[in-house]
């Protein structure tokens, strides 16, 4: 028959506390509430928000409620008014500048055209090329591009 050692348990709170290791460090976490005071108590919502009521619209004033119509209908994207204030901001830029500062810019946009082909980066020439045709456009007036007809 196998000896066994006699070994005795002891409940956590009947045994001696182990004495901590120079690594170990204590730190507390302080749990701060900072929810806006309207909103403590406040049940949570089973399902979020899809539609905006007619008593929230009524809160804004015409302009807004106008817009969020159009965001709902999906008539007004940011996306397109975003790129048409950048559009009329570029525009602006270029109409204030000189001859010179124009045919400046011109000649660094194809640099950098040439630059992004040459290095095999051709998605960012393309995109400097079309900034380029754009720039023409709107200097000149007219549409321009690099083609050349009537050579035969």
């Amino acid at each position: 028959m196998a000896d066994f050692e006699k070994v005795e348990y002891k409940f956590p709170d009947e045994r001696e506390p182990e004495k901590k290791a120079k690594d170990d460090v204590e730190f507390e976490i302080e749990v701060v509430d900072d929810t806006p005071d309207p909103d403590k108590g406040r049940k949570p919502l089973e399902e979020p928000v899809n539609e905006v009521t007619d008593d929230e619209l009524s809160k804004y004033d015409e302009g807004v409620q106008k817009r969020i119509k159009d965001i709902i209908d999906g008539v007004y994207d940011v996306n397109d008014k975003r790129q048409e204030l950048q559009l009329e901001q570029e525009k602006a830029r270029y109409e204030d500048m000189s001859e010179k500062q124009l045919a400046k810019e011109l000649k660094q946009l194809e640099k950098a055209m040439n630059e992004h082909a040459k290095n095999l980066e051709f998605e960012k020439a393309a995109a400097m090329r079309d900034q380029l045709l754009k720039l023409r456009e709107l200097a000149f007036g007219a549409n321009l591009h690099d083609s050349v007809s009537g050579l035969g």
